[in-house]
């Protein structure tokens, strides 16, 4: 048996339904025992020579000091350099040197690139080298690699939008813009100087906001230099003429564009702004024309509801309003949660039932309806609630169908459309705690104050009567 300290072979990936991730790994590890041409190539028969002992010292000593001055390439990928250090460890276990995993782990991260410094550290203080394997040293990398590559992507795209030569100080618009265009697509230079690799037999036209076309000269590359790195910009057409004239915006475009930077500041503040030099590079604006449709569109408000309604019941039970009010802590002495109050809106009389659950609700409207109904000699015509799901059941729809019953549901999260209940669960439950905290009564009686404020209230005078009260009406 092999001794503990003998470099470990990585092991064979198991495919585990990522396909891709799993050949990345395959091809690392047939790599790593040069195999991969076996793959590509075919397998071809030769004669391996030996050598003597004198040859393969000779050999080892040479594949020790290549894995000693083995580096990572700045431009070198982290599956290559993968592959290349362990071919070099497994060429040189094959010659009899003993190679431990942890000496390989070790070298590789002293070889690394000085970008990747700071994950090295962060490896190192956050894992035990010792146990760190190849496979987990390898998968760390990568991620790093992949977030370094979506960061060079972005930095050139940001480089492509900069002002060149670090002037700055023109501004596009429309499709086809220079220095800090939005939603450029070609970018330009008035100064020939400032490119290398100039081709000037390229010939082409580009379109500016104004709809007019210029002339293309040719195209190069231009360097600049961004937080002391060196970014190259390439394709950059020449147009012999000085573009900031060309593409400078009207005031008028130009005060849209700071009203959008400044969150839709109002144009007296931006003036303010720009007038006492309190931002630097804020041009002197003008006034708008028109308005912001976007500014239009955020500022929108519900319209107040009218404190009166514009239609009253003529007689009894024409129109019933209805609500539930709870749940109310604590219950009462039977259990009871919720109350639900029906108010006939000619009268402005208060019938409350008190419920351990809202379902009760059904059963308490076919009994109040019975009541009152043989009580006023008239029938219920039309029930205003909310879209509560007690109220929308398809029993209650059901047998409001059969009775004739009219329903009046308000719109979802607009009480006001039943301003009537609303108004008179707060008026109950204002005079309850009123008289509950004047007599110390116990918080558990409150369906009985509940009841002997409705009692009162019916037997009071209300604006909505002139010169009667609800039980007289």
């Amino acid at each position: 048996m092999a001794e503990s300290t003998a470099f470990l072979q990585p092991a064979i990936p198991k495919f585990d339904g990522f396909y891709e991730h799993w050949a990345m790994c395959m091809e690392n590890l047939l790599r790593s025992k040069e195999l991969w041409t076996l793959i590509e190539q075919g397998v071809i028969v030769t004669a391996k020579y030996q050598g003597s002992t004198k040859a393969k010292r000779a050999q080892l000593q040479s594949l020790r000091h290549e894995f000693e001055v083995l580096a990572m390439g700045e431009s070198e990928a982290v599956n290559e350099y993968f592959a290349r250090t362990l071919s070099i460890a497994n060429r040189m276990t094959t010659q009899g040197e003993r190679m431990e995993e942890l000496v390989v782990v070790e070298k590789i991260l002293r070889s690394m690139p000085s970008t990747f410094n700071y994950v090295v550290c962060s490896i190192e203080e956050a894992n035990d080298i010792n146990t760190l394997t190849i496979d987990g040293l390898q998968s760390s990398l990568l991620v790093h690699e992949g977030r370094m590559k979506n960061q060079k992507d972005q930095s050139d795209e940001q480089a492509l939008k900069i002002a060149a030569g670090g002037r700055g100080t023109g501004r596009g618009r429309g499709r086809n813009t220079t220095t800090r265009g939005r939603g450029c697509s070609n970018h330009m230079s008035g100064t020939k100087e400032w490119m290398h690799d100039f081709d000037d037999s390229f010939t082409e036209s580009v379109k500016l906001g104004n709809d007019s076309k210029m002339a293309v000269m040719g195209k190069g590359s231009v360097k600049l230099m961004i937080e002391g790195r060196i970014h190259v910009i390439t394709d950059v057409y020449y147009i012999p003429v000085v573009l900031p004239k060309c593409l400078q915006v009207s005031r008028v475009d130009e005060s849209h564009l700071w009203h959008h930077r400044y969150a839709h500041l109002n144009m007296k503040g931006l003036k303010t702004l720009s007038k006492n030099n309190m931002v630097k590079g804020l041009p002197e604006l003008k006034d708008m024309e028109g308005q912001c449709g976007d500014c239009l569109t955020g500022r929108q408000h519900r319209d107040s509801f009218p404190k009166q309604a514009s239609w009253r019941a003529s007689q009894k039970l024409e129109l019933v309003h209805s609500d539930i009010c709870g749940p109310i802590t604590p219950g009462s002495n039977a259990g009871n949660k919720y109350f639900i109050t029906f108010t006939d809106d000619f009268s402005r009389k208060t019938w409350i039932y008190f419920l351990k659950e809202k379902s009760e609700a059904f059963e308490v409207f076919k009994k109040f309806k019975v009541l009152v109904e043989k009580e006023s000699k008239c029938v219920v015509q039309c029930l205003r609630t909310d879209r509560g799901g007690e109220f929308m059941s398809t029993q209650f729809n059901e047998f409001c169908s059969l009775q004739g019953i009219k329903r009046q549901l308000t719109a979802s999260y607009t009480p006001q459309q039943n301003g009537v209940s609303e108004r008179k669960n707060r008026t109950l439950l204002n005079m309850v705690r009123s008289m509950m905290s004047a007599r110390g009564v116990p918080k558990r009686f409150w369906p009985e104050v509940v009841n002997w404020v409705a009692y009162v209230l019916n037997r009071s005078p209300t604006s909505a009567l002139k010169d009667l009260t609800p039980e007289e009406a």
